[in-house]
């Protein structure tokens, strides 16, 4: 028997910001641009055919019930800063010669950019609810206990900090004394108790499922560039050569992808198809490279 794929036209968006700009133009030396902006998108899926074209998404959301998977997109980015400048070194009336050649003029920039953490969603890492959706990822929804912080405080450092507070998530559930009231059969987790106020079905799902609810760390980089230009006028006036140093991610500073579900590498499968902990919830990659130098000189003519 063959598979039937099919293209459902179904989802809908809406996005909204605030975008604020500072530009202070080349002058006395100087000159600076600062870029922020506040925004919001919201869909009930970010993903396209391809299926797994955001790393951080469910590339497999219930077709019949779009409703249950409204939330921030995958690519959302809520706070978004960036600061370039450049600046040019003073030069001593009293430099000539050699000296001004070597040492005037030289220019120093950088850009530093700031982005708030990027979505995820906590899943259940097998198919609870027995739908079988074969060639797709399959998951199970999870439910956010109240008050309760679902990043740890001490999840930096370590060989593999562990990001998500798994003790925050648990599987969906009703009152033990509404099991009789329910339409269909309670089916239970095999590794997860009941108690005398509360039964865990895995045919039950919330109508919310948290989709892209938890944000990953915060993206922070530094980029810092020297450099300087040598007329050369013994060949011609307008011939030169320039000097450029340049750093990427001059502090080294570490950024990181949160815990994403099966499209990506499934650390946020924090509850295993029994309902037992899976033990996972760690970051595994990085967002960005680490520092990066690079020399150039470049001919001018």
């Amino acid at each position: 028997m063959g598979v039937i794929r099919y293209i459902f036209w179904n989802t809908g968006s809406n996005y909204n910001a605030l975008n604020l700009n500072i530009d202070k133009k080349f002058a006395k030396g100087y000159q600076f641009q600062i870029s922020y902006t506040y925004s919001k998108s919201l869909d009930d899926d970010s993903q396209t055919i391809a299926g797994d074209t955001f790393a951080n998404g469910i590339n497999s959301p219930w077709w019949w019930l779009p409703k249950a998977f409204y939330g921030p997109s995958d690519f959302n980015v809520t706070h978004t800063l960036s600061i370039n400048a450049l600046y040019t070194i003073p030069t001593p009336k009293s430099w000539n010669g050699a000296m001004k050649e070597a040492l005037a003029d030289w220019e120093l920039g950088g850009i530093f950019t700031y982005n708030s953490g990027t979505p995820t969603t906590v899943i259940n890492n097998g198919d609870p609810l027995n739908l079988g959706n074969s060639g797709a990822d399959q998951f199970g929804p999870v439910v956010k206990l109240a008050g309760c912080n679902p990043v740890n405080s001490n999840w930096i450092g370590g060989t593999a900090p562990v990001y998500i507070n798994q003790s925050c998530y648990t599987e969906p559930s009703v009152p033990t004394s509404a099991v009789s009231s329910l339409q269909y059969p309670c089916i239970p987790f095999a590794g997860l108790t009941n108690t005398a106020t509360t039964t865990y079905c895995s045919n039950l799902s919330p109508f919310n499922v948290g989709r892209n609810q938890l944000y990953g760390p915060n993206f922070v980089n530094m980029d810092f560039s020297v450099h300087k230009t040598f007329p050369i006028t013994r060949i011609s006036e307008a011939f030169n050569i320039q000097f450029r140093a340049e750093m990427f991610n001059i502090f080294n500073h570490s950024n990181f992808v949160p815990p994403q579900p099966n499209s990506g590498d499934g650390n946020s499968g924090v509850l295993n198809n029994d309902g037992s902990f899976a033990s996972l919830g760690n970051i595994a990659e990085l967002a960005g490279q680490p520092r990066e130098i690079q020399f150039a000189l470049k001919f001018q003519w």
